[in-house]
Parts: structure tokens; C-alpha cells; sequence
């Protein structure tokens, strides 16, 4: 049986917590191993960030999060309606560079790739859909 979950956010970095919060609550309710929780969270804050940030810049937007369960599988979607982005053609950073060398910025969408199995991205009617 699926489980599923869904909210939407104001654009705006004091929102994450709510977003952490509000998956934890459900996916501990669903039954889903808290030990994976961490890398969920990590996931979707990094996602929201970025989007706050880059997406929307400051200006006025709105955020839908939504999260089902499924035979043990929990799939996460993150939508906006910010500029077009496909965050999956950023580069992996130079992990072997000195940290004087390295550029700002980029770890996020990185370790979004590292602790999920799978990230997709596609713009549809008007919408980033990670």
C-alpha cells in the first residue's frame, strides 16, 4: 500500500526546518528505518536550499514537497516554479584539489547524488521537478 505525504513551503530559508520536521514525522510513522533518515533529510534540505537560493534569489516563490512509501521505497519529490535548472549537470567537485584551491559552492547537489539511489530531474508545465 502506498503512503504518501505531501506540503507546500514558502521560499524561504526559515521554512527548512518545517520541511525536516514534517518528513521526519511521517516517515517514522510509516515505519521506515530511522537510520536512513538522516540521508533523506540531508537530500531534501540541500534540494530546498538551492532552490530558495538560486532558484527563486530572494524573490517570492513557493516550494511542494511530497514523499511516498512503497514497499520499502521511499521516493521524494521536490517541485518549483523557479527559472528552468537542471541541478544534475553541476559537475562532481575536485575532491583532490587543496581546500585553497577549491571552488565555492557545488557540495550540495553532490551530496544529494552520494546518499540517494537514484535523483531525476525534468521541467514540466512550468515546473523543476527533482
Amino acid at each position: 500500500m502506498v503512503r504518501m505525504f505531501s506540503f507546500s513551503i514558502d521560499a524561504e530559508i526559515r521554512n527548512i526546518p518545517v520541511v525536516a520536521e514534517g518528513l521526519e514525522g511521517f516517515l517514522l510513522d510509516v515505519g521506515v528505518n530511522p537510520e536512513i533518515l538522516p540521508d533523506i533529510q540531508l537530500a531534501v534540505d540541500e534540494a530546498v536550499t538551492n532552490i530558495i537560493r538560486h532558484g527563486y534569489a530572494g524573490k517570492p516563490g513557493t516550494i511542494k514537497i511530497s514523499c511516498s512509501v512503497d514497499e520499502g521505497m521511499v521516493r521524494t519529490e521536490i517541485r518549483d516554479s523557479a527559472p528552468p535548472f537542471d541541478p544534475l549537470i553541476i559537475p562532481d567537485p575536485d575532491l583532490t584539489a587543496d581546500l585553497a584551491d577549491r571552488v565555492v559552492g557545488g557540495m550540495g547537489i553532490f551530496l544529494i547524488r552520494k546518499v540517494m539511489d537514484a535523483v531525476t530531474y525534468e521541467y514540466v508545465e512550468g515546473e523543476n521537478v527533482l
